[in-house]
């Protein structure tokens, strides 16, 4: 029984020495897990940070953003105004001339100086020395029609 007694022992100092061995393994593998854990953790934090940094840049820019192009549409607005009032004038100098004509008949009109009136409507429809006249302003047409409407003294004189 002697060599049955020793491989026992064997057999026992053995299991004793990989059960101690797999504790020690089974220890690290959970020291490693744990630390894995918290670094794991830090990760997420730090992510979770950059995202809230992120976030925050990105609505601070999509701010910027919207206020930047909202001056741009503003600008181009005042810009667009501006340019197409300057083709007006630069297209049509004899419409330009005609309305001034066209201004000084209303003010003839509103001091009642029917013959100036007539004269200056006259020049901004058919022209004068200066300007060929504006026949297409419907403008011109109403207040001329107005002042051959209106009616006329009596005293003989036309």
């Amino acid at each position: 029984m002697g060599q049955r007694d020793a491989a026992e022992r064997n057999a026992q100092e053995i299991l004793s020495g990989l059960d101690g061995q797999t504790r020690d393994l089974l220890g690290s593998m959970e020291s490693l897990a744990g630390s894995l854990s918290s670094d794991l953790a830090g990760v997420q934090a730090g992510l979770g940070a950059v995202q809230e940094a992120l976030e925050s840049g990105l609505g601070h820019l999509a701010g910027a953003l919207a206020e930047g192009f909202g001056a741009i549409v503003r600008q181009q607005a005042t810009l667009q105004a501006a340019l197409k009032r300057l083709i007006e004038i630069a297209e049509t100098p004899e419409h330009t001339k005609a309305l001034e004509n066209f201004r000084h008949a209303l003010y003839s009109v509103q001091r009642e100086l029917w013959d100036e009136a007539g004269e200056y409507l006259d020049a901004a429809i058919t022209g004068d020395q200066y300007s060929k006249g504006y026949k297409l302003d419907w403008h011109f047409h109403w207040v001329r029609g107005q002042l051959l409407a209106r009616p006329r003294a009596t005293t003989g004189v036309g």
